[in-house]
Formats: C-alpha cells, sequence, structure tokens
C-alpha cells in the first residue's frame, strides 16, 4: 500500500480562509483566564477556517496564534477519541479504501511536541482499534494496530495519519474532505496538554511561567457534522516564579501559585462562548505568591501580597472569528493576605501593613469598541498593623507613623482614579515628621499612644491651576514622647489635645495639643516643668520655623531669692563718696566717707514684697573709710589739712530685691534682671580710728563726739546682676527665642508666661 496515497487520502481540500484573529487579553483580570481561552482553542476555538496540507512525514503546521502560544510551552499531547464511520467505498486517488457498516474506532495516542510550530505524528505512540476490518486495497487491517516510536508500516502511517487529522481538527475548527465524509460521527474524550516546566506562556510584554506537574485537557469534546461541539476545559497549572502581566492600567508580577478552573465551551458557526463549570468538581481558584499589583496614575501605587486567592464568581467570553477583540465579563473574590499597600497621589502617599486576609472585588467588562472598564474594591475595613501617610510639597514633607490603623474602602474605577479614605476610629501614633528644606522635626511617642482619625480625608483640587489641597484634622491622645529638633532632643509628657494640617503651596501644622517639658533647667539649675499648648510647623522666609504658641512655668519665688542669694558676692566694695558733714564743728568740716568695703556679706529671710520685689536681711563686716578737713583749735586760721579715718562695724540691716524678666533679643537670651538696694545702720559698737586726724586726750574726746554723729548716718550698698532664664547647656531650650514673656505672682510662687521659636 501506498504511503503516499493514503497522505493524500488524509490531505485537507483547499478553501477560502478568513485571516487568523489574535485574542486580546488586555488587563491582568484576562491573564487569570486567559489559559481557559487559548486551551479551548485547541478545541476549535477560534474558529479559523484555513488549509493544512499534511506533509508525507504527517506534520501539522500550527498556524494559529492561540495554539501556538500553548504548543510553545507543551511538551507532549496525549488524546483520545472515538467515532463511527460511514460506511463505503470510498476511491481517494486511486485508493479504495472500504468500510464496513456499524464500523466505530477508538483512537489512544501521545505525541512529543519538539517544534512548537509544527506538531508531528511520527513519534506518536499509542493504540488503534476499530470494532470491524476496514480494507484498503482489498486489504483487511488489523482491528487493533500498536504504535512505537521508529515502526514503520503501512497499518502504523494509516493510525499516524488519522491522528494528524484530529490535531488539525482541534486546531482549525473545520474540516472539508473525503476524510470528514467517511466519519458520520466523532468524539473527544480527552486531549491533555502537559505543560514543560520553565516554560514561558507569552502575550507581547506578558509571560507567565510554567511550574511543574502542569495540564491543560479538554474532556468529553462532542462534534457534530457540522463542526459545533460542546466541551469541558479544565486548567491545572502551577506558576513559577518571575511572572508578568502587564496591561494598559494594571501591571501584575508574582511568584508562583497554582491555578485550577473548570470550564464550558460552546461554538455555534463562527462563534465561541466561554464559562465557568456550574457543576466543577471544585470551585474555581486562582492562587498567586508573593503578588504585586500597581496601579493608579503612572502605575505608582502598589499592592504587595504574600498570597492573593481569587475565587471566580462569574465568568464569560464571547469570540467572534475574524474579530480582533473579545466581550468579556470577570466578576471575582480576592482575599489577599500579609498586604503591604502603597496609595500614592501627586501630593500624598499612604504606606499600609496588613498581616490579616483584606477581602476585596474585581470586576472586569471587555465590550468591543470600548475601553476596558476595571473595577477593584476592599470589601469593607481593614486593619492596618502598621501605616505611614507622607505628604509632600516643594519644600515641605509631613509623615504620620500610623500603628492598628482602620483604612476604609480602596477604590479603583474604571477610568484609573483611585480613592480611598480613612475611616473614623483610634489608631496608635508612633510618630510624626515634618520637615522644612533640610530641618527635620519628629514627634515621636510612646506605644500608648493614640490618634483619633476623622471620618474622611478631604483630598481635593479646587482649580487646574491651582495647588491641590488638603485638610486633615486629627485628635491626638498622645501620653509621652519626645520631639527631636535638627539640634536637640526635647523629652514630653501628658500630650493630648488636637492636630490640624493644613495643605495648600506648603504644609503648615497647627495644633492645641498640650504637652510638658519636664525638668528644664531654670536659674542655672532648679529643674521645673514647662508647660506648653499648641505647637506650630511652618516655613518663614523659607527658613523651618517651630513655633509654642503658650507656654509657662511655675517657679517658687524661694527658688529665685536661692538663685538671687547664690548670685550676691560675700564681699563688696562701693564707693560712696557721701558727706557725713560740711559743717565745721571745733576744728573740723567736710566730714565725707569715701568708700565702703564689706566682707562676709549673708543674704537670709528673703520673701516676696508684691510682684517683682523680694525683701531681704542682710549682715556683714563693714570697713568704712573716710576723710575729714582739720584746722587749728588755738589759732584761727585759713589752712585746713585733709585726715583721714577709717571705721569698722559688724553691720546688719533690710534692703529690697527688685527683678523682671527680660526676653529674648539677637544680641542675648531671655534673662531675670534684679538690682539689689539697701542700707545699714552703723551699730553702737562701731570702732572708729581716729588716730590719723589728731591723739592725745582730745582724740579720745573727739572721737566721742564723731561716733554720736555717725550713729544717725546708714551705709548705702547696691548691686545689679542678671540670671540667664534656662540653663546655657539645656540643650532643649538653647536654640528658642522667648518673646511676651510676663509675669505675676501666684501664692508664693511666680508663673511666667510667654512664646518661643526656634528658627532653623
Amino acid at each position: 500500500m501506498s504511503f503516499a496515497r493514503i497522505s493524500r487520502l488524509l490531505a485537507l481540500r483547499k478553501g477560502n480562509m478568513p485571516k487568523p484573529t489574535i485574542v486580546s487579553t488586555g488587563l491582568f483580570a484576562r491573564a487569570l483566564l486567559s489559559l481557559l481561552l487559548t486551551c479551548t482553542m485547541l478545541s476549535s476555538c477560534s474558529a479559523l477556517h484555513h488549509r493544512e496540507e499534511i506533509t508525507v512525514n504527517y506534520n501539522v503546521d500550527v498556524t494559529d496564534p492561540s495554539v501556538k502560544r500553548l504548543t510553545e510551552v507543551t511538551s507532549s499531547i496525549r488524546l483520545v477519541a472515538s467515532g463511527v464511520f460511514t460506511p463505503g467505498t470510498y476511491i481517494i486517488g486511486k485508493t479504495p479504501v472500504s468500510i464496513p457498516p456499524n464500523t466505530s474506532f477508538e483512537l489512544k495516542l501521545a505525541m512529543p511536541v519538539t517544534d512548537p510550530h509544527v506538531i508531528s505524528t511520527k513519534d506518536a505512540t499509542g493504540t488503534f482499534s476499530v470494532s470491524r476490518p476496514i480494507s484498503v486495497m482489498a486489504v483487511p487491517v488489523p482491528l487493533t494496530i500498536s504504535l512505537y516510536k521508529g515502526t514503520v508500516s503501512g497499518e502504523v502511517d494509516l493510525v499516524r495519519g488519522l491522528a494528524a487529522f484530529f490535531v488539525n481538527l482541534l486546531q482549525v475548527g473545520v474540516i472539508s474532505g473525503d476524510t470528514h465524509q467517511m466519519i458520520h460521527s466523532m468524539k473527544i474524550q480527552k486531549a491533555a496538554l502537559d505543560l514543560r516546566p520553565g516554560a514561558a506562556l507569552r502575550f507581547g510584554p506578558k509571560s507567565v511561567i510554567v511550574g511543574p506537574d502542569s495540564t491543560i485537557s479538554l474532556t468529553d469534546v462532542s462534534v457534530d457534522r457540522h463542526l459545533n461541539y460542546q466541551a469541558k476545559c479544565k486548567i491545572d497549572v502551577n506558576f513559577a516564579k518571575h511572572c508578568k502581566w502587564f496591561g494598559k492600567r494594571v501591571d501584575t508580577e508574582f511568584d508562583g501559585g497554582h491555578a485550577y478552573v473548570e470550564g464550558r465551551a460552546i461554538k455555534r458557526g463562527n462563534q465561541l462562548s466561554l464559562s465557568l463549570e456550574p457543576n466543577s468538581e471544585k470551585p474555581p481558584e486562582v492562587v498567586l505568591r508573593t503578588c504585586k499589583f500597581s496601579f493608579g496614575k503612572f502605575k505608582r501605587c502598589h499592592a504587595l501580597s504574600e498570597e492573593c486567592v481569587l475565587n471566580l464568581k462569574e465568568y464569560s467570553l464571547r469570540h467572534t472569528s475574524g474579530s480582533e477583540d473579545d466581550s468579556m465579563h470577570l466578576l471575582s473574590g480576592m482575599d489577599m493576605k500579609g498586604t503591604s499597600l502603597l496609595l500614592k497621589t501627586d501630593i500624598h502617599q499612604t504606606d499600609a501593613y496588613f498581616p490579616e486576609t483584606v477581602p476585596a472585588m474585581l470586576q472586569v467588562d471587555l465590550t468591543p469598541g470600548s475601553d476596558a472598564s476595571t473595577h477593584f474594591s476592599t470589601e469593607g475595613d481593614a486593619v492596618a498593623e502598621s501605616g505611614t501617610i507622607t505628604i509632600a510639597k516643594k519644600s515641605t514633607h509631613l509623615t504620620l507613623h500610623l500603628g492598628d490603623t482602620k483604612i476604609g474602602k480602596v477604590s479603583y474605577d474604571k477610568f484609573g482614579a483611585l480613592a480611598f479614605v480613612l475611616e473614623k476610629g483610634t489608631s496608635k501614633l508612633k510618630q510624626l515628621d515634618w520637615q522644612g528644606n533640610k530641618s527635620k522635626f519628629s514627634l515621636t511617642t510612646s506605644g500608648g499612644s493614640t490618634l483619633t482619625l476623622p471620618s474622611s480625608m478631604l483630598l481635593e483640587k479646587t482649580d487646574n491651576s491651582g495647588p491641590t489641597k488638603l485638610k486633615l484634622p486629627l485628635v491626638v491622645e498622645f501620653g509621652e514622647g519626645e520631639l527631636r529638633t535638627p539640634k536637640s532632643v526635647i523629652q514630653l509628657a501628658d500630650l493630648n489635645g488636637k492636630l490640624f494640617l493644613n495643605v495648600d503651596r506648603e504644609i503648615q501644622l497647627n495644633s492645641s495639643v498640650d504637652f510638658t517639658i519636664q525638668r528644664s533647667k531654670l536659674l542655672g539649675a532648679q529643674e521645673v516643668d514647662v508647660k506648653v499648648r499648641g505647637i506650630d510647623l511652618s516655613m518663614v522666609q523659607n527658613r523651618a520655623n517651630l513655633h509654642l504658641q503658650s507656654c509657662n512655668l511655675v517657679l517658687p519665688e524661694k527658688v529665685l531669692a536661692e538663685a538671687i542669694s547664690k548670685r550676691i558676692p560675700d564681699h563688696l566694695h562701693l564707693d560712696l563718696d557721701k558727706t557725713i558733714s560740711e559743717d565745721k564743728r571745733w576744728r573740723y568740716r567736710n566730714a565725707k566717707a569715701k568708700s565702703v568695703r564689706i566682707d562676709d556679706l549673708v543674704i537670709s529671710d528673703m520673701k516676696a514684697q508684691g510682684s517683682g520685689s523680694l525683701s531681704f536681711t542682710a549682715t556683714g563686716n563693714a570697713v568704712i573709710e573716710g576723710t575729714v578737713e582739720k584746722g587749728n583749735i588755738i589759732l584761727k586760721t585759713d589752712e585746713w589739712k585733709e585726715c583721714p579715718w577709717t571705721l569698722e562695724a559688724e553691720l546688719t540691716g533690710e534692703g529690697l530685691v527688685k527683678y523682671a524678666i527680660i526676653g529674648d533679643t539677637d544680641s542675648s537670651r531671655s534673662r531675670i534682671k534684679y538690682d539689689l538696694t539697701m542700707d545699714l545702720p552703723l551699730p553702737p559698737s562701731m570702732r572708729l580710728d581716729w588716730s590719723k586726724v589728731t591723739s592725745g586726750l582730745l582724740r579720745i574726746a573727739e572721737r566721742r563726739v564723731i561716733v554720736k554723729r555717725l550713729r544717725k548716718v546708714t551705709v548705702p550698698v547696691s548691686h545689679q546682676g542678671e540670671i540667664d532664664l534656662f540653663e546655657a547647656g539645656d540643650s532643649r531650650w538653647k536654640n528658642f527665642k522667648l518673646t511676651k514673656v510676663a509675669m505675676k505672682s501666684k501664692g508664693d510662687d511666680i508663673q511666667i508666661d510667654f512664646t518661643a521659636d526656634a528658627v532653623f
């Protein structure tokens, strides 16, 4: 028997064929079921009418682009087909083929795929069985023929030819000629494609890397005389790493997973309809591991999930031969597990991590001639274990570091617009960062700090030419924390109140937050708590400005008294130049106290005497030096001689300190300025040295008179000084400039109010 004649018997006749249509996969949603589409292409899904000529080697050229994508990743094809021949004698070429009535057949073959462009039956293995003997050129063919790789015989070539017929039937979908007429009815019980691990199923920039143990199978393919059919399709595919599915609006990348989908394919005329199998063995499921979705403007928004599970709820596709576009509808539940979310707009960015499952819905609708409609949204609220909200403008940036934050629905609509809200609720505030130019301020809180979010976050752009604006009021219960400035770290306590973020051309933070700066070093070393209400951060003349709105501290008067006492020296030397007596007495005139030196000065019993003044008692050892002009006691003359005298005494008397607080200036820091004054009387026990004025008996008498007169004299003593309000070594306050400083008495204390600004 001539194999060439058998080949002509099985060759397809030429016919008019429409151009092949490449199935558009579009968005990622279509990727999830693209395998379903392409596998059904194997069962004539594209309904393409084109000529296939089987060579003498019985190779089937793969001309359908959709099928070729599959053969590129297929290692072998397993085929089980059966049918009933049409009885009669057929003259094909010059070779008669006789088929008796009621002859059925069954074909079981396996064919390796080594060339994706050509499916060869040369190395096919398996069996071909008929129920009654058929004859070729009056020679009976055995009821069962076994195929082995490398065997050559006429019977074997006949079986390979029939195998090529069925493969071609799967690819093309329309078979014409005597070969078709020989078959009364046919059915493909199963056609399975074993996919090659590591191979890439490519659709332009899209690629799915096949993992091990992956198959696509068609079962129960019933083909009628008009080549219409119904079939079941099952996808059981494992994914390897580095899968990429880039779409117009959504890019998807994942490293592993699997897909199990059972579908139903129905072909009528030139149309193919695909849908989910309603009575599948198990629910359809697609699992993507380490899955990253990129979407939004410039695809700068990301959702990275440890695992994403798609539970298909609705799916339908209609493909028309000759059409470049398909109609499709997909609705799927989507459980995202261990998800890191990045939402980014022109001025705003939200980062969040969700350790638990976040349920979502995905809907994709494709209509030929229209834009694809894709809608993604999370289902209800989800709690993020950690998250950040970042807002950036030209010169300023703000970042809120949050924990256990409730995020409302995230929605991505068919036009590519992104919307989301921060749901009203309580969140943990870990840190707030505000940066102006190169100066950064961080407010870090303790673990128990909470932040109450508003019911929504208003993000709006009033017009195309203006800046995007944002208003975000926040209610905060911090507890404890610290404020980091570019030059210091300030520990804070009792934080609570309201923050208000106002984003226009730049980011400004205003607040009525109350907090306490504990143990501030005041007046040198005294520790006091400074209570602050309100903190503002803004840009002033291109420099970052930290403004403390209202500050106050309570200073015990005894602390101020001690601070002043410590700064009054225990040794004073004062120029008095005080005239004791100008009139002539006896032979003396112009008695003057020139200077006083006080040693061992002690200030005690200092206490308040109204706002801005303190009274005290002072003791000390005084040495007064003076002069007196001396004349002759007997002879009257105009000659006068200036003689020195010295007086020593232990002085005790009352004094007064007046003080005032002076705010910061460009050249000095805030300070307390005080002025101490006292008039100390000379005691009766004073010791007058009159020896350099006169001597003898007369000296004793004159001394008594002089001492009696000096007892009416007081010694004026004064001292002025300044004390820095905050110790220079206290880094928390050294960069602040105090203004609007005021003080008032409050019982035995002094309350000091002020505002403070630090510019960086």
